[in-house]
Order: C-alpha cells, then sequence, then structure tokens
C-alpha cells in the first residue's frame, strides 16, 4: 500500500451502530459512536428500544488525531474502505448486531451487519468501542443500571 493511500482524508469519519439483540424492554440498549472527520466524536446510547421513549445520553468524545490516524490506515490496510461486503446466509435474527458507515474521499461506503469473514472488522469493532474510554462506558451503564430500576418499579416489578 502506497503512503498516499494510508493518508488519512480530511472528510474521513466513522459512524458505528450497535444493538443488543431482542430481549424483552427494559434488557434492550444500543448505541452509536460517531468519531471524525477531525479530532471530534460523540456517542449516543439508547438504554432501551427506541420506541419504547426512553431517555438519550451523549457523551461527546475527543479523539486524538493519532487514533483518527490508526483507525484510517486500519480500515485501509484491511481493505475495508469498499461498498463490495458479501454477506453471511446464515446470519442470527434477533441477535445482536453490529454496523458501521464509512465517509471518506467524498465516498460513503456501508459495512453492513452479519458479513462474510468478520474477522478484521471484529478488531476496527473493539478499536472504535475503546476510543470512548472507560470514564464514559462507566457513567453511560450506570445511568443504564438506574434506568432499568426505574422500569422495573414502574412496571410492578421491584
Amino acid at each position: 500500500m502506497t503512503d498516499e493511500a494510508r493518508r488519512r482524508p480530511d472528510d474521513f469519519s466513522v459512524r458505528y451502530s450497535w444493538r443488543e439483540g431482542a430481549l424483552p424492554p427494559p434488557h434492550h440498549y444500543e448505541y452509536v459512536i460517531e468519531v471524525g472527520p477531525g479530532p471530534v466524536g460523540k456517542i449516543t446510547f439508547y438504554p432501551d428500544y427506541p420506541m419504547e421513549n426512553p431517555p438519550v445520553w451523549e457523551e461527546k468524545l475527543d479523539v486524538e488525531l493519532e487514533k483518527l490516524d490508526e483507525l484510517h490506515t486500519f480500515l485501509a490496510k484491511g481493505n475495508m474502505i469498499r461498498g463490495d461486503w458479501e454477506e453471511a446466509e446464515d446470519d442470527a435474527v434477533g441477535g445482536r448486531l453490529e454496523w458501521m458507515e464509512i465517509r471518506s474521499n467524498g465516498e460513503r461506503h456501508m459495512v453492513p451487519s452479519g458479513i462474510r469473514d468478520p474477522e478484521n472488522v471484529v478488531g476496527v469493532y473493539q478499536f472504535i468501542q475503546s476510543l470512548v474510554g472507560d470514564a464514559v462506558w462507566e457513567k453511560l451503564m450506570a445511568q443504564r443500571d438506574e434506568y432499568m430500576k426505574g422500569y422495573a418499579a414502574g412496571h410492578g416489578g421491584g
């Protein structure tokens, strides 16, 4: 790969979405992590199905340019900035889903959930999740625990 191909474009950004499997309320949750363009990002966290009208929590993320460069290099070296993903035929219905959208050089590329040979993509997803930081994850999960307690109390369970 050439140095030019590894260089992060100014418009480079990633939107990663994670959704828990089909579980009864309030056990389901989902979140979206957005990074870029530039050294910015945010996580948007839904502690339940959006149709249940839960609170929505957003936390801003400071993303070091080195981490953004590392993410771009990981995606470029792994040939993941493309749109021709082959989806697996045995995608589990009702299971956890994760996917991402990559914007680079004026183009939009989707990496769908349930792709074949997801090894590199799993590593990218873990890297993106690590950009959130332990303190933010702990805060969001504590808020989720409080939401679940309130849900149980409001629905005769506690």
